[in-house]
């Protein structure tokens, strides 16, 4: 089973990042919008036991990612198994998923431009309401630790928790009980490839 191992850091501004890859040399690979379930059994087991079953539509014509993601360990940078496979039709797999009997348990939506720079892979992430990412992914935690370092960063600055556990501690900071993180089109969070 491949080993997912990255590193996450919130940043203030993604242009700057994304500048200072283009001067690395980096490749860019491109952007798009995302949406994304994460599911879990009836008796949220899933989530007790620290995995991740998460279904990704990328809005490439309806095709999707399934990702099941084991519990982490303690390493240097966030590491844990998963497996992923491609789905032809995102909105089937999500009636497979609730005919299997998991629960739609959270729904997010995020923008991400994606680079290779040095064989690791550099997401940009954009979120409604908790801001910006930097994710850097591959290698071995030495690589990462020099990727963030080349990039401006500083690697003690990076984040343990995923995306839910960061908009759960923003709901529960701003009083407001967890619910779908989508960008409101009402407010002109359109979710674009402007960084």
């Amino acid at each position: 089973m491949p080993v997912e191992l990255e590193c996450k850091i919130h940043v203030d501004n993604l242009e700057v990042i994304a500048s200072r890859l283009r001067e690395l040399g980096a490749d860019e690979e491109g952007g798009y919008f995302e949406r994304n379930w994460v599911y879990d059994r009836p008796d949220r087991s899933m989530r007790a036991e620290q995995m991740l079953l998460r279904l990704r539509d990328t809005g490439s014509g309806g095709d999707g990612l399934l990702t099941v993601k084991k519990p982490g360990n303690d390493a240097r940078y966030k590491s844990r198994e998963e497996v992923q496979v491609m789905v032809g039709d995102t909105e089937t797999m999500r009636e497979i998923l609730s005919f299997l009997g998991y629960e739609e348990t959270w729904y997010y939506e995020k923008y991400r431009d994606v680079w290779h720079y040095a064989g690791c892979e550099i997401v940009l992430d954009r979120l409604p309401e908790i801001g910006c990412y930097v994710e850097v992914e591959g290698g071995g935690g030495d690589e990462i630790e020099r990727i963030i370092l080349d990039m401006g960063l500083a690697p003690s600055n990076h984040i343990e928790k995923s995306y839910l556990e960061l908009f759960a501690c923003h709901c529960a900071a701003t009083g407001r009980e967890l619910c779908p993180m989508r960008f409101d089109r009402n407010k002109g969070q359109a979710a674009t490839k402007e960084l």
